[in-house]
């Protein structure tokens, strides 16, 4: 979720790192204000929808079909669940808690916890991923080099079983390799 959500690199950005007790704890940043205006134009049309497919779906759903019924049921839970679907997405939050060679992942929606794991790790790596470079970047071409597949960096945990797991990622490398020098404090 780092190429959405970033993650702080420094323990002075007080509003989202805590020490305490030989531990630390990494929250995830909100969505800039940006992103609010596309919700905001998301919902009205939305609701523009709702209102102009209410009618013919309540009477799909009041019919004897029950091909009907599902379909004008299915419309309306649809536009019902939708708008919760994308507030959720401003109010997710990831928490990294890390205390020795124990870390915390936490995925947060609303302020409840909606997933969490405790890995066992021996080291954070920083990997460069990329599934597969486009023409752009194999023929250099001149013009072309805004087109050209860089992927991204990920700030993976080595576990103590020898498998892997993804922490972070983002298209900076340093601001991955930040992350890990933060948490390796610790």
């Amino acid at each position: 979720m780092g190429l959405l959500y970033l993650m702080p690199i420094d323990e002075k950005e007080l509003a989202n790192v805590s020490i305490k007790n030989d531990q630390i704890e990494v929250r995830s940043y909100g969505l800039p204000l940006m992103f609010w205006g596309y919700l905001a134009a998301s919902l009205v049309v939305i609701i523009m929808m709702f209102v102009g497919i209410k009618g013919p779906a309540l009477k799909l759903a009041n019919t004897e079909d029950t091909i009907n019924k599902f379909l004008g049921l299915g419309i309306l839970v649809f536009l019902g669940v939708l708008p919760i679907t994308l507030t959720a997405f401003f109010f997710y939050q990831k928490r990294i808690v890390k205390k020795n060679n124990l870390l915390h992942i936490k995925h947060i929606v609303f302020g409840f916890p909606i997933y969490s794991k405790v890995y066992d790790i021996k080291e954070l790596i920083v990997e460069h991923f990329i599934d597969s470079p486009n023409m752009a970047r194999i023929n250099k071409e001149e013009g072309h080099a805004g087109f050209e597949n860089k992927g991204h960096f990920n700030l993976v945990a080595l576990l103590s079983n020898d498998s892997k797991v993804i922490i972070d990622r983002n298209s900076q490398r340093r601001e991955v390799r930040k992350l890990k020098e933060l948490l390796d404090r610790f």
